[in-house]
């Protein structure tokens, strides 16, 4: 029933719409150790992970942006209520490429709702932009210059040798 323009201009349509809902609910991950594997895996996926003492490691698999914001940080938190015994939840900042002020304003938002929980936050492996971005909001200045690490590994050998203070 539609030309050809109109079925094309359709079906673009149709697929930006999908690719803004599957961006908006990005995969997740929560993150531990394998036996016999290096790095951190979605303990999900890995029968026997082990998640790291007193540690939520976090994967949100997608820049963090006005529209999926709300959703990561409904995520965060039910991860850290679902995580009573953590004193520190690290966020992998490797998958979160952009940032604008929305997220920026978002990360603050949870990092102060977790520190009402008894809970820190860090980010480990965050992208040169993003962090740019954190640097420019002053997110960066809340959260502190010591809640960036390059990688992921840093942010966890680092917390797991802090001493207790919970």
């Amino acid at each position: 029933t539609l030309g050809a323009l109109q079925g094309i201009g359709l079906a673009i349509g149709l697929a930006m719409l999908v690719l803004l809902i599957r961006s908006s609910r990005p995969g997740e991950a929560v993150l531990g150790r394998v036996e016999g594997l290096q790095g951190f895996h979605d303990v999900a996926l890995h029968e026997g992970a082990s998640l790291v003492p007193g540690l939520v490691l976090y994967r949100f698999s997608a820049s963090v942006i006005f529209y999926n914001a709300p959703y990561f940080k409904r995520r965060v938190l039910a991860i850290a209520h679902a995580n009573p015994s953590a004193r520190m939840l690290i966020i992998d900042g490797a998958p979160i490429l952009h940032l604008d002020s929305t997220g920026a304003d978002t990360i603050v938002e949870v990092k102060n709702e977790l520190a009402a929980l008894g809970i820190g936050l860090v980010f480990g492996g965050v992208a040169p932009q993003a962090r740019r971005m954190l640097e420019r909001s002053g997110a960066l200045t809340v959260l502190g210059e010591d809640a960036i690490f390059p990688t992921l590994r840093l942010a966890v050998a680092a917390h797991e040798s802090a001493p207790a203070t919970r």
